[in-house]
């Protein structure tokens, strides 16, 4: 991992030593994959015998300009085989906002829910919405695009989130941590840190900056 996604490293390991069978991913935002494989690939070596992972975006099934599912789901696959252990790929075309409440039943006891996709605040908020209690107790939920500017991106949720305001509550109580890294993600632009919910109902909600990363600059 790199940037602000060095910070996912310990709470990827810390969640991997509470599963002993299948360890359940749930990305928004998949693209071309080049987020689900490294992390799909480190909790491999932890050892972890069976890894679920299922990727939400638009694909070329909703937008011709992007790649297909099946072209995404044989790249993730053909980068994360392994002779030991299961990998299983599933990934779902179409806008999130629908596609996840559709899937819902099933989406229970995750152990890392990722929100990785757009950048408009009210689609992030629905999301949120669509994932808060699928989160397993000792799961984390991990959203990308925290910037200064609450206009766009993540932001304006957690202050909600670490204020306890943010729906549905009570029941999706998570304690916050925000990367000490920060990328710039375009030039010129505000810096990005990650966010890392970890779940818990009976935690009172915090907001803080985590540790910088050893070795980070």
């Amino acid at each position: 991992f790199k940037g602000r996604f060095r910070h996912l490293e310990k709470a990827l390991t810390e969640t991997a030593q509470s599963v002993k069978t299948c360890y359940r991913i749930l990305e928004v935002g998949t693209g071309t994959g080049v987020k689900a494989v490294p992390i799909i690939r480190f909790l491999l070596d932890t050892g972890i015998p069976h890894i679920s992972y299922i990727g939400f975006d638009l694909f070329s099934d909703a937008n011709k300009n992007l790649p297909s599912s099946n072209d995404v789901r044989n790249w993730i696959i053909s980068k994360t085989k392994s002779s030991s252990q299961r990998v299983d790929i599933q990934l779902v075309a179409g806008d999130s906002r629908e596609t996840l409440d559709k899937c819902s039943s099933g989406l229970s006891g995750l152990n890392l829910a990722f929100l990785n996709g757009s950048m408009d605040p009210a689609t992030i908020r629905q999301d949120w919405q669509n994932l808060a209690l699928k989160v397993a107790p000792d799961g984390i939920l991990v959203l990308d695009w925290f910037f200064r500017d609450s206009s766009f991106g993540c932001r304006s949720l957690v202050e909600d989130m670490a204020a306890g305001d943010a729906a549905p509550s009570p029941g999706s109580r998570y304690s916050l941590e925000v990367s000490a890294e920060a990328d710039s993600v375009f030039e010129g632009s505000d810096e990005v840190r990650l966010v890392i919910a970890y779940a818990s109902p009976s935690l009172v909600p915090t907001l803080q900056l985590a540790a910088p990363v050893a070795g980070s600059k």
